[in-house]
């Protein structure tokens, strides 16, 4: 029997609740998860799994380590992807999203590890995560705070976006205006072709928001933008085009 894949559960699952029940999706800049603002909270209630995607930001999650693993069940979107053997650190298609869900009942590990990671009399934790780009580039560690609760939370998902700085707009000139340049074709192709992989995969969520700055920038690049005017234009991270134009 076909197994139904999970995004695709997801969202049959938040399409047939009432507006009321709807759940949260929260965006977070990656700037502010790096641990100079404290740590970021996620809030893990009994009885469903909240979702932590680095779709939006184009990074690869390499490496999860949360303190009291007898407390939370952690699974990802694909396999943590290994360091290839020549030493490069690329992947080209490992886990972008993080799924997370509270035990009720915790796990009695042995007394060593009971120790060591504080199982009992806690109500938080804190995880690690550790990504890089698909090339294996741009390393960066961020750091949340777990928190446990009894009860219900509308947040399903937490999306964390990349947090590339604005370009300053460039002064108003009196002369002619230079006809911009035309976005490279087979680049465009890459992308396009990637979207396709993506989508066939399951790696984007239907109603995800990236989806919005895909359609805007391909528009942007039909009218004859640029493509450096286009990604500004529709805010779309150039990391998340790398990982599109990667995906074989």
């Amino acid at each position: 029997m076909k197994k139904t894949p999970l995004f695709l559960l997801l969202s049959l699952t938040i399409s047939i609740t009432s507006p009321a029940q709807a759940s949260i999706v929260q965006t977070l800049p990656s700037s502010t998860l790096q641990g100079e603002n404290g740590l970021p909270t996620i809030r893990l209630p009994l009885g469903h799994t909240v979702n932590l995607s680095f779709i939006p930001s184009g990074e690869i999650v390499r490496q999860v380590h949360i303190d009291d693993r007898s407390r939370v069940v952690v699974s990802f979107d694909s396999p943590l992807c290994p360091y290839s053997s020549a030493g490069d650190g690329s992947c080209r298609a490992g886990a972008t999203v993080i799924y997370l869900r509270q035990i009720s009942n915790p796990i009695a590990f042995g007394q060593r590890s009971i120790a060591s990671y504080g199982a009992e009399g806690y109500s938080n934790s804190m995880m690690s995560v550790i990504t890089t780009r698909p090339d294996g580039s741009n390393r960066k560690l961020y750091q949340f705070e777990l928190r446990y609760l009894s009860g219900s939370t509308a947040t399903r998902t937490i999306q964390i976006t990349n947090s590339q700085p604005r370009p300053s707009p460039l002064p108003q000139s009196r002369a002619a205006p230079r006809p911009l340049p035309v976005a490279p074709q087979a680049r465009i192709q890459k992308i396009r072709e990637g979207l396709a992989i993506a989508t066939a995969r399951n790696l984007i969520l239907p109603d995800s928001a990236i989806r919005t700055n895909l359609k805007s920038f391909f528009t942007l690049i039909e009218l004859g933008k640029s493509f450096d005017d286009a990604v500004t234009q529709s805010e779309i991270p150039t990391e998340f085009l790398d990982w599109l134009q990667s995906l074989q």
